[in-house]
């Protein structure tokens, strides 16, 4: 299951890439239409963990490398800890 939610001011976007893949926008509290386009990223039937674990087996860099998990962390922890600012 991949799903995931980004909020900003007067913006909410939903996204379920589990089956067929779906986003919902809201901007200023109202629902817009949005087409997603995934080619660039692998096309509708991307499979990121065997993608992962094929550039594993050949030596090659992830579209998402290590270095952006540890950086999600540092910023979770950041966020966590009361952070404000630009996060270095």
């Amino acid at each position: 299951m991949q799903t995931a939610e980004v909020h900003a001011e007067n913006m909410s976007a939903y996204l379920d890439l589990t089956d067929l893949p779906e986003v919902t926008i809201y901007l200023d509290g109202k629902k817009c239409e949005v087409s997603l386009d995934l080619d660039a990223v692998g096309g509708a039937g991307f499979n990121e963990t065997r993608h992962f674990a094929d550039c594993i087996l050949n030596d090659t860099t992830p579209w998402s490398p290590l270095e952006d998990l540890v950086y999600t962390m540092d910023l979770c922890q950041a966020i966590e800890n009361g952070h404000q600012g630009q996060l270095c």
